[in-house]
């Protein structure tokens, strides 16, 4: 039989391990429990017990899956950096992302990432139904090849548009 004290430096190292918000609740609780848990809460705590181990193995499990797509994510941005001169897509942008072994974020959360790490180097174009466009701000003038058409009245507010989300 494990002594008291001991197993509650494990739960302790436990919830520390698991780094979330039960763990820092148990945590809590096991700092400040005057003393041990009386009877009529042991038929509960068993099976809060159960979950709470179970789930620090999934916990850890997605920890480090999370760290591995931290790296994945670090090696998709730096496929796009090298290639700035190219208008890239959504599809394009998770399709690297897949090849380099990611699979955690959605197509959405992966795009609104690239957009945060690269800032104001980039611009995104979106339109519904349509895969998100993006650009480095430095080849927009290249890239975006934008063509006056008699036929359509809105060009001047498409000019006006494009031209507002370069300058931001």
């Amino acid at each position: 039989m494990v002594d008291g004290e001991t197993y509650k430096q494990y739960l302790l190292d436990l919830c520390e391990k698991r780094g979330d918000e039960l763990g820092r609740i148990v945590r809590n609780r096991i700092i400040g429990a005057p003393s041990d848990l009386h009877a009529a809460d042991a038929k509960y705590h068993r099976s809060c017990n159960a979950n709470f181990h179970r789930d620090a193995h999934r916990t850890t499990m997605i920890d480090s899956k999370g760290s591995a797509d931290d790296q994945t994510f670090a090696e998709t941005v730096h496929v796009l950096g090298c290639d700035r001169s190219k208008v890239w897509n959504s599809l394009d942008v998770e399709t690297v992302y897949a090849d380099k072994g990611g699979s955690v974020m959605s197509r959405r959360v992966l795009v609104e990432n690239v957009i945060q790490h690269f800032a104001e180097n980039m611009l995104a174009l979106h339109s519904p139904g349509v895969a998100t466009l993006l650009v480095f701000r430095k080849h927009v003038a290249t890239n975006l090849r934008l063509v006056d058409d008699d036929q359509n009245g809105d060009m001047d507010e498409c000019i006006r548009k494009v031209g507002k989300q370069i300058m931001k």
